[in-house]
């Protein structure tokens, strides 16, 4: 099963409710995360997800940080607010590649 990752502190506590609620399942987290910036952001946190995924014994995937596409997709959403029309396209862009990335791993 491929689960995105957006950052430790949030996929922590269910990969471990996955592993139990699943424990035939091999998981396999997915960090594809463009909208986390500057890169020294977004890399503490891929070095935090690495950490956590290794403890917890999962496979980690890194998806490219295509920023410029991801800052493509959200122009003209600039002035959204937290939890607006932004972050929908955030979302849908995300899981869009997650479930491209699902289909390939078969």
């Amino acid at each position: 099963m491929l689960v995105h990752i957006c950052c430790s502190v949030d996929s922590h506590y269910f990969l471990q409710k996955l592993q139990i609620d699943y424990p035939n399942e091999k998981l396999i987290g997915f960090f594809y995360d463009p909208n986390i910036h500057p890169y020294s952001e977004y890399y503490l946190r891929l070095l935090d997800v690495k950490r956590s995924c290794k403890m917890l014994g999962i496979e980690l995937i890194e998806g490219e940080y295509d920023i410029d596409n991801w800052l493509e997709a959200v122009r003209g959403f600039e002035n959204e607010p937290e939890k607006g029309a932004r972050c929908s396209v955030c979302f849908d862009r995300r899981f869009a590649v997650t479930a491209q990335k699902a289909q390939e791993l078969g």
